[in-house]
């Protein structure tokens, strides 16, 4: 298996913005430390619930203080600005960080990030996929060229060129929306799922059987080897229960911010056809509010615990999914103590990576799974 950081820089009360920030940088320099495969990083604006607007400017200071880790975005959104701009600065942080980048991109979901930004919500979709195709095409080729409705470029050249040929690997979120799964199978995309929103933090093995039968539909082999999972609610500690009462406030912080700032649409507003998918979204994360704490900490995809637990949920949770690249959004709520996420951290990496790592390597019994879905 192989294990990413997933990082969006929440702001608990109480605590200054340069906080926020140094703790994230130092968890990343230990994620490099440590040997976890990647950092992603997740774009969001004008709200505690994320405090990371520029996720390529964030990616520049992690390339400089680590060595071997990759460095992804889960994701930027292209929707809000210019993609010339962005496939700019995707070329020169691949340089950066020395070929370590890799480029996730989202259509964005929050009415109020889309209103900050003076772009109609319910033309997300139809930017987002211009939007990359003008950045997989100057990231790609020398010279480009695009028509479009919202932009167009002509025998464009960037400078610098990026590291990696034909260019850094591109991930596309599709967690929610089936048309989104269609399009980047379409386009041979990898994929960044599994709900971070969801009752079952586990929940990534429907979005994988989505995957799977699109491929196959497209006549495509199926395979989850390039998608990765996301796992939320993730803390480990020396015993169950010294991880239960670290986590605890973290757990509460969290559905609250997801409750009042990740609204898809603001009260008052019309959920745009775009978002139909979404609609039940805000019942969820009301239910998530009033979810028993020790229930939640049963639930399959809740990796709260000693290592010896968490590692036996994984290897469940990969025998459940298929999925062998996860995500691990290990603070969500941003309010556990630094001492405690470092200790976290090195747990993981010390005492329930060896017990999984051979998990997901040429296993037939998820090859099985994939086939039956």
């Amino acid at each position: 298996m192989d294990f990413g950081l997933f990082f969006i820089n929440e702001k608990p009360p109480g605590m200054s913005d340069e906080v926020v920030i140094s703790n994230a940088l130092e968890q990343c320099k230990l994620a490099d430390e440590l040997g976890f495969e990647s950092v992603w990083l997740g774009e969001h604006h004008f709200s505690p619930y994320g405090t990371m607007p520029d996720t390529l400017l964030f990616g520049a200071a992690v390339a400089q203080i680590t060595e071997r880790v990759k460095i992804g975005t889960a994701v930027i959104v292209p929707t809000f600005t210019h993609p010339v701009r962005v496939a700019e600065q995707i070329a020169m942080l691949d340089v950066i960080s020395g070929g370590r980048f890799r480029v996730g991109l989202g259509r964005g979901y929050q009415s109020r990030e889309f209103n900050g930004y003076g772009v109609p919500q319910n033309e997300s979709t139809d930017r987002f996929r211009e939007a990359t195709e003008i950045i997989d095409g100057l990231l790609t080729y020398e010279n480009f060229s695009y028509e479009g409705r919202f932009w167009s470029v002509h025998d464009l050249t960037l400078a610098p060129r990026p590291v990696q040929r034909p260019r850094p690997p591109i991930y596309v979120a599709g967690s929610a929306t089936p048309s989104s799964t269609e399009w980047l199978v379409a386009k041979n995309y990898r994929c960044l799922t599994g709900n971070p929103y969801s009752l079952d933090p586990g929940s990534s093995d429907e979005v994988g059987h989505v995957l799977v039968e699109e491929q196959k539909r497209q006549g495509k082999t199926p395979s989850l080897e390039h998608a990765w999972g996301l796992l939320h609610n993730i803390l480990v500690g020396d015993t169950d229960e010294a991880a239960a009462a670290a986590f605890r406030t973290n757990w509460h912080l969290g559905n609250d911010y997801l409750y009042t700032y990740a609204r898809v649409v603001e009260e008052g507003e019309e959920l745009p056809e775009d978002y139909k998918y979404y609609s039940r979204m805000h019942d969820i994360w009301a239910t998530l509010r009033a979810t028993d704490y020790d229930d939640m900490l049963a639930m399959r995809g809740s990796l709260v615990g000693s290592p010896d637990l968490v590692a036996e949920k994984l290897v469940k949770l990969y025998e459940d999914t298929g999925f062998s690249k996860q995500l691990m959004w290990m603070n969500r709520g941003g309010a556990v103590p630094q001492k405690d996420m470092l200790h976290s951290m090195e747990l993981f990496a010390t005492k329930v990576m060896p017990q999984v790592r051979g998990v997901g390597e040429a296993d037939d019994a998820t090859k099985q799974l994939i086939t039956a879905w």
